[in-house]
C-alpha cells in the first residue's frame, strides 16, 4: 500500500507526498568546495546502482517554497538519504558544523528514513548525535566506503520486500485456515466503488462457515497505525452511511407496500443487506506490538457516529499459530 504523509510536519496545510514514492537518494550537504570531491563519488556510486543522487545545495527552485519543494518534499520522496557531517570553515576560519545539514538530519530521523551519516574520521560529531552510528571516512578510502554502505542500504530494501511477501504469504493461509473466500464478483462489484476498498486497503471476504462479510486489510509493517485506524473509521463510517440510507428506502417503501408482494421482497432484501454489513468484522493482518491497543482506538473513534463492527487482528505470531508453525 502506499504510504502518504498528509499534513506538513512544520505547517498547517496539506501535504500529500508518498514516502519512497522516486528512486532518488537525498543527500544533505554543506556548501562548500571542501566536500565537492565526497559529492561528486556520491553521485556516480549512486547512478551505478540506479539511485539517482538528489544534492539539495545545488538545487535551484525559483519562485517556489524553498522548504517544502527544495528540502521537505524531497527527503519525504527519497528511498533514502546519505548526510555529510564534515565540519567546515566559516568565514573566520573556524571549523563548526552545518546548522542545515543538522536540520535536515533532524527531518530525515523525524520521517524515519533510511539514513547513511558520513563524516571525516579526523573530525568529531557534534554532541547531541554522538550515539548515533555514523560511517566514519577517509579521504583514501571514501569511494569503497559510501558504496559499500549504499550497497547495504539497497539489499535491506529487497530483505524487507522479501519478508513482506513471506508474511502475505502466510496471511493467504491465515484466510484459508479461518475459512474466508473472497466476495462474489457480483457483490464485491456493487460495493467496491462506493466503499472505496482499495484505496483504503481492504478486500471483501466471506465466511464458509458462518456467511458473515469480512473487510480484511492486509497492512506492511511500514504503515503506521494512526492510518489503519482512519482507514478502519473511513469504512465504518461508509457502511454507517449506506445502511442508512437502505433504512430510508425501507422507510419510503413501507408507506404503500399493501398488496406489493415486490416491494415487499424489496424490503427484505433490504433489510437483510443492512444486517448483513452492520454485522460485518473488520479484520486487520498486521504485526503491531499492541492489538488490544490498536482495537481500543478503533472503538474509541467509532464512538461518535454509532456504529461500531467487530475489530480483530491477527498479527505474525498469531498468524503463525493458526497454520500451525
Amino acid at each position: 500500500m502506499i504510504n502518504i504523509n498528509k499534513d506538513c510536519i512544520v505547517r498547517h496545510q496539506d501535504c500529500k507526498r508518498i514516502f519512497g514514492g522516486s528512486r532518488i537518494c537525498f543527500v544533505a550537504s554543506p556548501s562548500s568546495e571542501e566536500v565537492a570531491l565526497e559529492l561528486e563519488i556520491i553521485k556516480q556510486k549512486s547512478r551505478e546502482m540506479n539511485i539517482e543522487p538528489y544534492i539539495a545545495v545545488e538545487q535551484r527552485e525559483f519562485q517556489k517554497d524553498i522548504f517544502c519543494e527544495k528540502i521537505c518534499s524531497k527527503i519525504i520522496e527519497s528511498l533514502f538519504c546519505i548526510v555529510i557531517l564534515n565540519d567546515i570553515k566559516d568565514e573566520n576560519g573556524v571549523r563548526k558544523p552545518n546548522a542545515n545539514v543538522y536540520y535536515e538530519y533532524g527531518l530525515m530521523t523525524a520521517f524515519k528514513k533510511k539514513i547513511i551519516p558520513i563524516q571525516l574520521e579526523r573530525q568529531k560529531l557534534a554532541f547531541n548525535i554522538q550515539s548515533l552510528d555514523t560511517l566514519k571516512c577517509t579521504k583514501k578510502e571514501f569511494a569503497n566506503q559510501i558504496e559499500e554502505a549504499i550497497k547495504i542500504i539497497l539489499l535491506s530494501f529487497e530483505e524487507e520486500k522479501e519478508q513482506e511477501k513471506e508474511d502475505i504469504y502466510r496471511y493467504d493461509w491465515v484466510l484459508d485456515m479461518l475459512g474466508l473466500v473472497t466476495s462474489s464478483d457480483r457483490f464485491e462489484f456493487r460495493f467496491r466503488r462506493f466503499f472505496s476498498l482499495r484505496s483504503l486497503g481492504f478486500n471483501l471476504y466471506n465466511d464458509t462457515k458462518e456467511g458473515r462479510l469480512n473487510f480484511v486489510g492486509i497492512f506492511d509493517k511500514g504503515i503506521p497505525n494512526k492510518d489503519i485506524i482512519l482507514y478502519s473509521k473511513i469504512l465504518t463510517l461508509k457502511i454507517k452511511n449506506f445502511c442508512d440510507d437502505l433504512q430510508r428506502q425501507v422507510n419510503e417503501l413501507e408507506i404503500g407496500k399493501k398488496h406489493r408482494s415486490i416491494i415487499e421482497d424489496r424490503i427484505s432484501e433490504d433489510e437483510t443487506l443492512k444486517e448483513k454489513l452492520t454485522s460485518a468484522r473488520i479484520l486487520i493482518l498486521k504485526t503491531v506490538d499492541n492489538p488490544e491497543e490498536l482495537k481500543k482506538m478503533y472503538m474509541e473513534t467509532c464512538n461518535d457516529f454509532g456504529l461500531c463492527l467487530d475489530f480483530e487482528i491477527i498479527d505474525r505470531n498469531k498468524a503463525l499459530q493458526l497454520i500451525g508453525e
